[in-house]
């Protein structure tokens, strides 16, 4: 598919919106999709920062706003019939669009007919439900009590929903952290108010947790490249050894999930937040983020102080002081903004998204990386659990609640090479290759086989890493196949035959004996260096 996103970034309209998706364009190029951007050159807009992500961006320029222009259209700086025609200009370059992706405020359906010849299908990403769109996809991540009924009216009434926070676009850093288990106990503070933060709340924080007696207290403190007072907060960290300070960061799930608290802003934060389980102290710091904030306050999710303008720093001292005295801020996760009786998605590999996305677009789901308890079961009551590399144990009394409700998919043909590495001890033991979709049982990799499928390498040319993605590629097929069935649980399961192999994690190392290998070798090298090499030694 060639995919094409309009997006803009600027103090005003802040980071969010391409940082977004940016996630979601990694996602379809890891597919194979081409997938470019179309930007407006605006201050602090953030194009060199999606070229260097190693995309296509296509560059409206910039005009200084007129007057006439108010609201989400002074944003803009034109209006959406001029943006509109200019888009179009630069879509009539670019042959077939099979998909065109809407992130921007300033646009309906009004720009939305202007485009629509030139491309196949719009999917527009919103939160707000202000306004019509002609889009056949519509996604809001956010958590509002009422989101069913929010879109009535405002989209064809064919077209896809996907609502909820289930649909958040996290990024692959969020699906492969091991989650830390928290004490309540307060040894680490996150600070994080967006990319431009225009309102300085990260300074009121910093304020604010300099008052008090943090002894102990480690704070990391994050701004974006947009951030108009960087360079001041910059230097009042440095005055402070227990204060560190980061700029536009890649590594924001390892800040998150090393908290104990965070101090940031609503929006896509937010579910980055939850996805970690990290308590948060929310300052809504746009008005579209008051009405979520809201919400997710009044579901428990978040501690929520208000409106920017409206906190002090007192109102942040005493927040963080009742977090102190457990009193405060909880961790939440978004198994609790998940509904009830949809599709609990187990992963700690981002290799597995393509899969969350498209069931997303069939059934409710949600993804979950920690550990899982009974408790969260009793509240979910998930019609269907589907665990794809998920790193931890699946406890009996979570097998019992679930009655045969989970499924479990492992690349190899079972019940050859069950455990770990199992791609790589297929090549290494020469046992059958392939992928199989199975029941969930109290063994490893043990249960009643519901779908499998033969694999096939040409070992001269495939390498570890294409015939692993080859077996990731095959078994989500496999799994697409078969989703009516699995599903409804009305499918046929078969007993593995025979004994099998099994490996642990440790069992490689020993195979490796210290030795490294690279994904890029082909399998015909890797036997040659390491599997005849070891059996003559």
């Amino acid at each position: 598919m060639n995919i094409v996103f309009r997006v803009d970034a600027s103090a005003q309209i802040g980071s969010g919106h391409v940082m977004r998706c940016l996630t979601l364009a990694k996602r379809y190029r890891r597919e194979g999709h081409t997938v470019s951007f179309v930007m407006r050159a605006l201050p602090s807009n953030l194009i060199t920062f999606v070229e260097e992500a190693g995309f296509s961006v296509y560059s409206l320029p910039y005009v200084k706003s007129r007057q006439m222009l108010t609201g989400y259209l002074a944003w803009l700086t034109v209006t959406q019939e001029q943006d509109a025609q200019e888009t179009a200009r630069v879509l009539r370059t670019m042959g077939q669009v099979d998909r065109l992706v809407i992130d921007h405020y300033a646009l309906d359906i009004v720009w939305e007919n202007i485009c629509r010849p030139l491309v196949h299908e719009i999917m527009v990403i919103d939160d707000l439900a202000n306004r019509r769109h002609d889009a056949n996809l519509l996604l809001d991540q956010n958590f509002y009590e009422n989101a069913a009924e929010r879109y009535a009216g405002l989209v064809p009434a064919d077209c896809r929903l996907l609502l909820g926070p289930q649909h958040a676009l996290l990024r692959d850093e969020f699906y492969e952290i091991k989650l830390r288990r928290r004490t309540g106990e307060l040894y680490n503070i996150l600070i994080f108010y967006g990319g431009s933060d225009l309102t300085d709340e990260t300074s009121k924080a910093l304020r604010a947790l300099l008052s008090m007696n943090l002894h102990g207290v480690e704070v990391d403190v994050v701004v974006g490249k947009t951030n108009p007072q960087m360079e001041s907060v910059r230097k009042r960290c440095a005055d402070h050894k227990n204060i560190r300070y980061h700029c536009q960061v890649e590594n924001m799930a390892e800040l998150m999930n090393a908290a104990d608290l965070a101090l940031g802003a609503g929006g896509t934060t937010t579910w980055e937040r939850l996805a970690l389980g990290l308590p948060s102290i929310v300052t809504a710091i746009a008005d579209n983020q008051i009405e979520i904030c809201e919400n997710c306050a009044h579901a428990g999710l978040i501690d929520y102080l208000g409106c920017a303008e409206a906190v002090t720093e007192g109102d942040l001292v005493r927040a963080v002081t009742a977090f102190r005295e457990g009193r405060g801020a909880a961790s939440r996760t978004l198994l609790d903004a998940a509904p009830e009786g949809g599709v609990l998605f187990l992963t700690n590999n981002s290799n597995t998204l393509p899969l969350l996305a498209w069931i997303g677009e069939r059934a409710n789901v949600c993804h979950y990386t920690g550990v899982l308890t009974p408790a969260m079961l009793h509240r979910l009551k998930p019609q269907l659990v589907v665990s794809f590399n998920y790193v931890h144990l699946i406890k009996e009394d979570i097998l019992q609640l679930l009655a045969g409700r989970i499924v479990n998919l492992h690349i190899s043909y079972l019940p050859w090479n069950r455990g770990s590495s199992p791609n790589i001890w297929s090549f290494i033991e020469d046992t059958p290759k392939g992928v199989t979709i199975h029941v969930l049982d109290r063994g490893l990799d043990t249960g009643a086989v519901i779908a499998q499928r033969a694999v096939d390498f040409d070992e001269r040319e495939d390498t570890l890493a294409t015939s692993y993605q080859k077996l990731i590629d095959v078994i989500i097929g496999l799994f697409k196949e078969h989703w009516d069935r699995i599903l409804s649980g009305n499918y046929n399961t078969t007993p593995q035959r025979g004994k099998g192999t099994y490996h642990t994690k440790k069992d490689l190392e020993t195979f490796l004996a210290g030795r490294r290998l690279t994904w890029e070798m082909t399998i015909t090298e890797f036997k040659e260096r390491f599997v005849r090499g070891k059996s003559e030694i």
